[in-house]
């Protein structure tokens, strides 16, 4: 046995231990002696995930109508990341650039955020429902969809918006290993032009198992409201555990190894508890603002976990006692206003996704071109699903991003007139081509105006006749 497990079980069995010890309610924590810092160990991580991660992490724990339902956060960022992987941005949207300019280059070879479990499809409507024009993919953001593992495909032509639901429900389900059945409904797609959908599903075995005969059955559990409630406490067999334990300045955090396989190989995903302070050690006096702060110091503190895991003999012996979980979200839930508040705005501004979707045209010369039909996002829907149990966790989550025609395909127009106030009338004469045979290039037809008035009162109005009046049937 090494020298600081023996020395660790010392210190919790020896009664001056006792002053060394930390408290987490549960969760008791006896540390090692200080050792001497190792050599500074040098981490080369990407930012932006984990800045912008952050950033939705914040505001759904500051959300307190999220509590308790889980927040696929990769998932999140994948859906809407993959429109600036595949190009289809506007490139002129400031925020946009800023967005663009902070992604490592390589997420443009491949996307960086999609691995072993995770999926993304593009689904979009052959007929614009707006316009009732042809729609495909340009081919070169297909080809580039295609480079990168994204899925595109046609919703079917002539299907309802319920057989369109079921056609992108049945990709989350499998893709989600039937842990997410329903995403989206005919409602969310009615009037949509495409959906971009992110699906991803992670199980994972604890690399230490708790022990099934020791959990705690139908314990009190706290709750935020003063009530108390049941929970269901895990143990490990040896009672406590060499682990990753850092005390924070809100609260105390531990990490617990997993494997992708039971008894494989230490997997990189860990799971990280944070037991935010409490008055007295009293657990009925949680303190509600370090937990609502807990996530944005976890991140200022990632260079420190990182180099923790990584050194074994900086690890506490840990007692830990932890409840199983089962949350997932009844209905999916919207995250509009979460994008639009952390970085993502300008997914949802008119014409912001210029490049995708096309409709073949008339050039003016017989011929037929493609011509961008620009959308934008105009709602965001995420469901998930957490299940923590003795043996290990499994965890999915799903997202659908859901476009719509930037010319007015919105369930609201972004244009309201009603004139019922005065108001111009004119009756134009417009040139529908340019002139055969003209050597200045000028039309034949130039544009015209034929009639002209000022509607300022209801004389005019009052007494005007239907088409039934005027022609008969």
């Amino acid at each position: 046995m090494r020298l600081s497990v023996l020395l660790s079980a010392f210190l919790h069995t020896h009664p001056f231990a006792s002053s060394m010890s930390a408290t987490m309610a549960d969760c008791n924590v006896t540390a090692l002696r200080e050792e001497p810092e190792p050599k500074a160990m040098k981490f080369t991580y990407h930012p932006f995930p984990l800045d912008y991660g952050c950033r939705f992490v914040d505001a759904w724990m500051n959300d307190p109508s999220n509590d308790g339902t889980a927040m696929g956060t990769r998932c999140l960022l994948t859906a809407v990341c993959t429109f600036f992987v595949l190009g289809m941005m506007k490139k002129d949207i400031s925020e946009v650039q800023d967005t663009l300019n902070a992604m490592p280059p390589e997420c443009f070879q491949n996307l960086w955020f999609l691995s072993k479990g995770q999926a993304a499809g593009y689904y979009f409507k052959v007929i614009c429902p707006l316009t009732q024009l042809p729609m495909e993919v340009r081919p070169e953001v297909a080809a580039k969809a295609n480079s990168v593992g994204v899925k595109i495909e046609a919703l079917t032509q002539g299907a309802s918006s319920d057989e369109h639901a079921d056609q992108i429900n049945n990709f989350v389900n499998e893709k989600t290993e039937g842990m997410i059945k329903k995403l989206v409904s005919f409602s969310d797609l009615e009037d949509s032009s495409s959906v971009m959908v992110a699906a991803e599903v992670l199980k994972r075995h604890w690399a230490y198992v708790f022990s099934e005969e020791l959990t705690q059955e139908n314990e009190p559990f706290h709750c935020l409201d003063g009530t108390k409630g049941t929970c269901h406490l895990m143990m490990h067999p040896e009672k406590r555990k060499m682990l990753p334990y850092m005390k924070l300045q809100t609260g105390g955090l531990v990490l617990l190894p997993t494997s992708e396989k039971k008894g494989g190989e230490q997997d990189t995903a860990w799971m990280a508890l944070f037991l935010p302070n409490c008055e007295d050690g009293d657990p009925t006096k949680s303190n509600l603002s370090d937990l609502r702060k807990g996530s944005k110091e976890i991140k200022d503190k990632m260079h420190d976990i990182i180099k923790l895991v990584h050194s074994e003999r900086h690890w506490s012996l840990v007692c830990l006692k932890m409840p199983r979980i089962d949350a997932q979200t009844k209905e999916p839930a919207d995250v509009t206003d979460l994008l639009c508040k952390n970085g993502f705005r300008s997914l949802f501004l008119p014409g912001a996704i210029a490049h995708g979707l096309a409709t073949p045209m008339d050039n003016g010369s017989g011929e037929e071109e493609l011509v961008d039909m620009p959308q934008h996002a105009a709602k965001a829907l995420m469901a998930s699903v957490v299940k923590v149990h003795e043996r290990g966790f499994e965890a999915a989550a799903a997202v659908a991003i859901i476009c719509y025609r930037s010319c007015g395909a919105d369930t609201q127009p972004n244009v309201i007139m009603e004139c019922n106030r005065p108001f111009a009338m004119h009756i134009l004469k417009l040139p529908t081509r340019r002139g055969v045979g003209s050597e200045t290039g000028a039309d034949v037809t130039p544009p015209q105006f034929l009639y002209s008035m000022n509607v300022t009162n209801d004389q005019m109005l009052k007494d005007a006749k239907s088409a039934l009046e005027l022609f008969g049937k």
